[in-house]
Formats: structure tokens, sequence, C-alpha cells
């Protein structure tokens, strides 16, 4: 009995230290402070923020990036490829946002065999033209208010600089050319989104005059339209 008296404090203090960290672990179940559910609250309320989206997609190029590389004198005959990006939003009042965002779109290679009056002037040999994008742009759109746990439309539209990049490789000679410029292009989006998952369409729109492509000058047209899926995490 002595023994059992003198085990009491400890006993009575291990007692309430478990009760303590359960009511620690119900409470932090059922906080009414949790980040998410105080992000989806603000969303819901439209009050301003700000949110960091990941975005990947497809893209399918259009003008001189997909017309045919052998039988055009600018096309370069691209094929669909992919991209991803990076976008930082600010949510304002009443559903509009703005965006600075950073994608990088990389087509699909075409490969063929020169005619010996083609435009690599290959001698009949094989060829790679590649062409990708950097994109720096602003996006501004509107994204309908509502339950952010209810599908909602959203439109952009953007502007950017982008660097354009186009190589060639000769693979019998080994020999390769390469080089970039700088444009403006201009895009436009149409989406839906539903908590922090987007699914949009896009088109971008490019035109430039250079004699650094295809050692030939002429006008690009390197336009594109894409699929993009995005996920925006918890806004602060």
């Amino acid at each position: 009995m002595p023994r059992l008296l003198r085990a009491a404090p400890g006993l009575v203090g291990l007692l309430v230290a478990l009760l303590a960290a359960s009511a620690l672990a119900q409470g932090s179940q059922t906080s009414p402070f949790d980040p998410e559910d105080l992000a989806r609250a603000a969303e819901a309320a439209g009050r301003p923020g700000l949110e960091v989206v990941f975005d990947l997609g497809a893209a399918m190029p259009l003008g001189n990036l997909g017309a045919s590389f052998p039988h055009t004198d600018a096309g370069l005959g691209a094929e669909p490829g992919y991209r991803l990006g990076l976008r930082l939003r600010g949510l304002l009042d009443s559903g509009w946002t703005i965006a600075p965002t950073f994608t990088f779109t990389e087509f699909g290679d075409h490969d063929g065999v020169d005619d010996r009056t083609g435009k690599t002037g290959g001698q009949g040999q094989k060829y790679t033209v590649k062409a990708s994008s950097l994109r720096y742009g602003l996006d501004v759109g509107y994204l309908s208010p509502g339950d952010p746990d209810a599908w909602r439309g959203f439109a952009a539209v953007g502007a950017a600089i982008v660097n354009n990049r186009y190589k060639e490789e000769l693979l019998d000679d080994e020999v390769d050319y390469a080089d970039s410029i700088y444009d403006f292009s201009w895009m436009v989006s149409v989406g839906v989104r539903r908590k922090g998952v987007e699914l949009a369409l896009e088109y971008h729109a490019s035109s430039f005059e250079t004699s650094r492509f295809l050692l030939l000058p002429g006008e690009y047209t390197w336009n594109y339209a894409a699929v993009r899926l995005g996920y925006a995490l918890p806004r602060f």
C-alpha cells in the first residue's frame, strides 16, 4: 500500500499527460484554423490571395511549325509535343486574376532524308529538325465565383516574350545548326476548375521575320494549340 501511494502522483501525472495529448490531437483534427480550410473559405468568399500553379500538357503545332518541312519554304514539320509550366497567380476581388508565368514547350522532332534538292543541303543524308519555345508571360483572367468544390469556368488572355528555338541535325555528317530568336506572343485560354485542379484549352500565336532559321529570309508563324492540366497549391 505505501508503494502504491508513493507511485500515485506519477500515475496521475501520466494520466493527465495522456488526456492532454488526446485533447490536442482531437483539436488539431477539428481546428478552425486549418490552412486548407481557410484557403477554401477565402476562395469561396472571393477574397484576394496568391497561389502557385504547376501545370503540364500537350501542344499541337500550327502555322510554319507544323507545315511540311520538305515541301514548304519555312515549314518545320514539327510533331505534337509536351509543355511544362509554373505560374504565381494573384486572385483579386470579384474573380479577376493576374499571373506571371513561365512555360517550356518541346515539340516533336521531324525526321527525314534530304532529297539532294531540299533545304538541308545534306546530299541525300538523314536529318532531324527540332523546335522548342520558352515563354515568359503575364496572363490576366476571370474565374467565376462560387463553391471551390464545384466546377467553375474561367477565361484568360496573355502577352509574353518568347524565345523560339530551332535546331537542325545532319546525322550522317554529325553536323548541327542551332539558333533562336526572341519575339512577342499572345495567348487566349478557356477552361474549368474544381478545388485546385484546372483544365484549359489555349491558343498561342507568334509571328516574326528572320533569316536565322533555315538560312532563308522570310516570315514565320509559330502558333500552337495546347491542352493544359494544372494544380494549384492552397492559396496564401
